[in-house]
């Protein structure tokens, strides 16, 4: 266990940390394709139809297709997904894409309004996987560094407060965020239940900071 705690925890920490860096660098290069003029036709050769979702009937459904074009001779593939609600697609249909005349194969299809929520999924979550592993092996410290009682009472104390600050901050920047805007427009109770989990998740960490802060004061 301490092994894991202190090499593996960190070093999964640290590969997180590259891929979510490389992959938010490759994300602010896509970005740039949205501000091209470059456009060519396309034509979706692939269609997944929407489908309902029975647990959850009012959710929005989308359509996933895969678009093949061509530039100078050479084709191409792009993906895309777009609510249902706002268009119709079919196999076959041919569509505007938007490509980076440097580099035919970072392009978009020009009404893929939802490009920046797809590009940014990867980023997020390694940074997302980056940060668990680096809370458990803050978590092993105690263990690592063979702490006393006194000490290990008073870093369980300070990690969960930061832990509970972390994630109130998080919430807040997610309040304002235009996911959750949209999340809350389209179904406001699914918003409420990330708000609600986020919050008994936060009353968790307090209680147990509390709970260890009152044993360390009636101890001292």
């Amino acid at each position: 266990m301490y092994i894991f705690a202190a090499l593996i925890y960190p070093s999964l920490t640290a590969v997180c940390l590259l891929i979510a860096l490389f992959s938010f660098l490759w994300y602010r290069k896509q970005l740039k394709v949205l501000t091209m003029t470059t456009e060519t036709s396309g034509i979706i050769n692939k269609l997944i139809e929407p489908k309902p979702n029975p647990k959850n009937p009012g959710a929005e459904m989308y359509y996933r297709m895969w678009i093949e074009y061509s530039v100078d001779g050479k084709t191409y593939k792009t993906y895309m997904y777009r609510e249902a609600s706002k268009a119709s697609y079919q196999e076959g249909q041919e569509v505007t894409v938007i490509y980076d005349p440097d580099k035919p194969s970072r392009a978009v299809a020009k009404d893929f309004e939802n490009a920046k929520n797809q590009w940014l999924i990867l980023p997020v979550s390694f940074g997302a996987i980056a940060a668990v592993f680096l809370l458990i092996a803050i978590h092993s410290l105690p263990d690592v560094l063979n702490m006393s009682s006194r000490n290990e009472t008073i870093f369980g104390i300070v990690f969960n407060f930061c832990i509970s600050a972390g994630i109130i901050a998080g919430m807040l920047v997610f309040r304002r965020s235009g996911y959750y805007r949209r999340e809350k427009e389209k179904n406001p109770k699914s918003a409420k239940g990330m708000l609600a989990s986020a919050v008994l998740i936060i009353g968790n960490f307090l209680f147990d900071a509390i709970f260890d802060l009152v044993f360390y004061v009636i101890l001292k």
